[in-house]
Protein backbone atom coordinates (compact mmCIF):
# COMPACT_ATOMS: atom_id res chain seq x y z
CA UNK A 1 0.00 0.00 0.00
CA UNK A 2 1.46 3.32 -1.04
CA UNK A 3 1.54 6.42 1.15
CA UNK A 4 -1.12 8.14 -0.97
CA UNK A 5 -3.48 5.16 -0.65
CA UNK A 6 -2.85 5.04 3.10
CA UNK A 7 -3.60 8.76 3.51
CA UNK A 8 -6.77 8.42 1.45
CA UNK A 9 -7.88 5.48 3.61
CA UNK A 10 -7.17 7.37 6.85
CA UNK A 11 -9.05 10.39 5.52
CA UNK A 12 -12.07 8.23 4.66
CA UNK A 13 -12.01 6.53 8.05
CA UNK A 14 -12.02 9.85 9.96
CA UNK A 15 -14.69 11.48 7.79
CA UNK A 16 -17.67 10.01 9.72
CA UNK A 17 -16.25 11.37 13.00
CA UNK A 18 -15.95 14.92 11.64
CA UNK A 19 -19.31 14.64 9.89
CA UNK A 20 -21.05 13.60 13.12
CA UNK A 21 -19.34 16.47 14.96
CA UNK A 22 -20.58 18.86 12.29
CA UNK A 23 -24.14 17.54 12.59
CA UNK A 24 -23.95 17.91 16.37
CA UNK A 25 -22.66 21.47 16.08
CA UNK A 26 -25.46 22.42 13.70
CA UNK A 27 -28.32 20.85 15.67
CA UNK A 28 -27.34 21.89 19.20
CA UNK A 29 -28.04 25.65 18.85
CA UNK A 30 -31.38 24.87 17.23
CA UNK A 31 -32.34 22.55 20.08
CA UNK A 32 -31.26 25.12 22.66
CA UNK A 33 -33.38 27.80 20.96
CA UNK A 34 -36.33 25.43 21.14
CA UNK A 35 -35.67 24.99 24.85
CA UNK A 36 -35.58 28.80 25.23
CA UNK A 37 -39.02 28.98 23.65
CA UNK A 38 -40.30 26.34 26.09
CA UNK A 39 -38.88 28.13 29.15
CA UNK A 40 -40.19 31.48 27.87
CA UNK A 41 -43.63 29.94 27.52
CA UNK A 42 -43.42 28.50 31.00
CA UNK A 43 -42.46 31.93 32.36
CA UNK A 44 -45.40 33.47 30.52
CA UNK A 45 -47.79 30.97 32.11
CA UNK A 46 -46.33 30.74 35.63
CA UNK A 47 -44.38 34.02 36.11
CA UNK A 48 -41.62 32.13 37.92
CA UNK A 49 -38.30 33.98 37.84
CA UNK A 50 -36.36 30.72 37.54
CA UNK A 51 -37.86 30.14 34.09
CA UNK A 52 -36.62 33.56 32.95
CA UNK A 53 -33.14 32.80 34.32
CA UNK A 54 -33.16 29.40 32.63
CA UNK A 55 -34.05 31.12 29.36
CA UNK A 56 -31.06 33.45 29.74
CA UNK A 57 -28.70 30.54 30.33
CA UNK A 58 -30.10 28.51 27.47
CA UNK A 59 -29.96 31.51 25.15
CA UNK A 60 -26.32 32.13 26.08
CA UNK A 61 -25.50 28.47 25.40
CA UNK A 62 -27.37 28.62 22.07
CA UNK A 63 -25.45 31.73 21.10
CA UNK A 64 -22.08 30.22 22.03
CA UNK A 65 -22.70 26.95 20.19
CA UNK A 66 -24.13 28.87 17.24
CA UNK A 67 -20.91 30.86 16.95
CA UNK A 68 -18.94 27.60 17.05
CA UNK A 69 -21.14 26.10 14.33
CA UNK A 70 -20.76 29.20 12.16
CA UNK A 71 -16.99 29.19 12.62
CA UNK A 72 -16.87 25.48 11.74
CA UNK A 73 -18.91 26.03 8.60
CA UNK A 74 -16.74 28.98 7.58
CA UNK A 75 -13.58 26.93 8.04
CA UNK A 76 -15.04 24.03 6.07
CA UNK A 77 -16.21 26.32 3.28
CA UNK A 78 -12.92 28.16 2.95
CA UNK A 79 -11.07 24.84 2.97
CA UNK A 80 -13.29 23.51 0.19
CA UNK A 81 -13.57 26.72 -1.80
CA UNK A 82 -13.79 24.98 -5.16
CA UNK A 83 -16.88 23.02 -4.05
CA UNK A 84 -18.87 25.84 -2.41
CA UNK A 85 -22.51 25.97 -3.54
CA UNK A 86 -23.76 29.01 -5.37
CA UNK A 87 -26.11 29.98 -2.54
CA UNK A 88 -23.40 29.86 0.13
CA UNK A 89 -23.77 33.55 0.97
CA UNK A 90 -27.51 33.22 1.46
CA UNK A 91 -26.97 30.36 3.89
CA UNK A 92 -24.28 32.23 5.82
CA UNK A 93 -26.35 35.40 6.02
CA UNK A 94 -29.33 33.40 7.32
CA UNK A 95 -27.27 31.83 10.06
CA UNK A 96 -25.59 35.14 10.91
CA UNK A 97 -28.98 36.91 11.15
CA UNK A 98 -30.25 34.21 13.52
CA UNK A 99 -27.14 34.68 15.68
CA UNK A 100 -27.58 38.45 15.67
CA UNK A 101 -31.24 38.10 16.71
CA UNK A 102 -30.20 35.76 19.52
CA UNK A 103 -27.51 38.20 20.68
CA UNK A 104 -30.03 41.05 20.65
CA UNK A 105 -32.44 38.85 22.58
CA UNK A 106 -29.80 38.09 25.22
CA UNK A 107 -28.81 41.76 25.54
CA UNK A 108 -32.47 42.76 26.01
CA UNK A 109 -32.92 40.11 28.68
CA UNK A 110 -29.78 41.08 30.58
CA UNK A 111 -30.49 44.82 30.50
CA UNK A 112 -34.19 44.73 31.42
CA UNK A 113 -36.17 42.99 34.11
CA UNK A 114 -37.54 39.50 33.59
CA UNK A 115 -41.15 40.58 33.17
CA UNK A 116 -40.56 43.08 30.40
CA UNK A 117 -37.75 41.17 28.70
CA UNK A 118 -39.44 37.81 28.29
CA UNK A 119 -43.09 38.39 27.47
CA UNK A 120 -43.23 40.87 24.61
CA UNK A 121 -39.66 41.05 23.40
CA UNK A 122 -37.97 37.79 24.32
CA UNK A 123 -40.59 35.42 22.98
CA UNK A 124 -40.95 37.34 19.72
CA UNK A 125 -37.18 37.44 19.10
CA UNK A 126 -36.89 33.75 19.92
CA UNK A 127 -39.72 32.88 17.54
CA UNK A 128 -38.14 35.02 14.82
CA UNK A 129 -34.79 33.26 15.27
CA UNK A 130 -36.41 29.83 15.15
CA UNK A 131 -38.44 30.75 12.06
CA UNK A 132 -35.31 32.04 10.33
CA UNK A 133 -33.46 28.81 11.11
CA UNK A 134 -36.41 26.73 9.91
CA UNK A 135 -36.57 28.62 6.62
CA UNK A 136 -32.83 28.19 6.20
CA UNK A 137 -33.12 24.49 6.97
CA UNK A 138 -35.91 24.04 4.43
CA UNK A 139 -33.78 25.91 1.90
CA UNK A 140 -30.87 23.52 2.58
CA UNK A 141 -33.11 20.46 2.22
CA UNK A 142 -34.48 21.71 -1.07
CA UNK A 143 -31.00 22.18 -2.46
CA UNK A 144 -29.45 18.99 -1.05
CA UNK A 145 -28.36 16.51 -3.70
CA UNK A 146 -30.35 13.30 -3.71
CA UNK A 147 -28.49 10.04 -3.22
CA UNK A 148 -29.57 6.79 -4.81
CA UNK A 149 -31.02 4.25 -2.38
CA UNK A 150 -28.83 1.40 -3.63
CA UNK A 151 -25.49 3.13 -3.01
CA UNK A 152 -23.78 0.03 -1.57
CA UNK A 153 -20.52 0.14 -3.47
CA UNK A 154 -18.61 1.57 -0.49
CA UNK A 155 -15.56 -0.53 0.19
CA UNK A 156 -15.64 0.22 3.94
CA UNK A 157 -18.89 -1.69 4.42
CA UNK A 158 -17.14 -5.06 4.57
Amino acid sequence: MSAVQYEARVERSTEPVWRSLYIWLISLPNALLGAVLITDSSYWVTSLAIAARASEGLLGAALATGVLALADELIRSVGLRHRMPADWWVRMIGRLLALMLSALNLMCRLSAGAASAVVPTGISLTVLSICLLLVRSCWDQRLAPSRPADDTDDEDLF
